[in-house]
């Protein structure tokens, strides 16, 4: 088995004095894992940083048995780029962390692989926090529907109505309008307007429902609730401290 792809890094495992496991979301064959002969010159280190977006070969003998990355090179580098602002350090490292652990191996998700290129190049332009955390909810929104887990904000699951949608049933993950959610609001997931208008300005209390609303899914969906899986999410709450 053999082809030519390019790919995000998402993780790199160390192995013996020189080399490493490289694993990467890459854009036509899905997440791949590979093993590269070595990692530790000047010009490797340079490629092999978590977040770069490489050129690669990879090939296998057998489908089922880990495979080399072999003529590898950088096309570009996001995470180096905001190497001293932390709080971005932190946004990128979660998403890719829950790539990591959300993504099956060889599934092929072109869209989200374009969606994840555009939301780190946003990232390294965009300097304002809350756009920052707006597109990472955006993202996680956007990687439950590319699994087949898609939160239905079309129209109210009570009446059918498309307009003040304000809340989520966090059972049937549709949308619930103002007067139908407003007597069960304790048991209902609010609904950020950014979700329904990209355009929308986000609140700190915005970015908050909507990290509580794509939690809630993803731990359902995704994680079979187990909220050990969710760690990831520990350095992002503190943002909004």
């Amino acid at each position: 088995m053999k082809f030519a792809d390019q790919g995000i890094i998402i993780s790199i495992l160390s192995y013996g004095e020189n080399s490493a496991i490289v694993k990467l979301f890459s854009q036509d064959h899905g997440v791949y894992r590979g093993f590269v002969k070595s990692t530790k010159s000047a010009k490797s280190k340079a490629i092999f940083q978590v977040g770069n977006l490489i050129s690669f070969e990879y090939k296998s003998r057998l489908e089922e048995n880990l495979g080399q990355l072999s003529r590898c090179d950088l096309v570009k580098s996001y995470c180096t780029k905001i190497l001293f602002e932390k709080d971005k350090l932190k946004i990128a490292s979660s998403i890719l962390r829950l790539i990591d652990k959300a993504i099956l191996e060889k599934l092929v998700l072109e869209e989200l692989f374009l969606l994840l290129s555009e939301f780190l190049q946003n990232l390294v332009d965009e300097n304002e926090i809350n756009e920052n955390l707006k597109n990472y909810i955006i993202l996680e929104f956007n990687i439950l529907r590319n699994l087949g887990y898609e939160i239905d904000i079309s129209s109210c699951v009570a009446t059918g109505v498309t307009h003040n949608l304000k809340y989520v049933s966090p059972k049937s993950a549709r949308a619930v309008c103002f007067e139908s959610g407003k007597p069960y609001e304790n048991k209902m997931l609010k609904l950020p307007g950014f979700l329904l208008n990209n355009a929308s300005l986000a609140t700190r209390q915005d970015i908050k429902d909507g990290l509580e609303l794509t939690s809630h899914f993803l731990l359902k969906f995704i994680f079979d609730g187990d909220v050990s899986k969710m760690d990831l999410r520990g350095d992002l709450n503190k943002l909004l401290l």
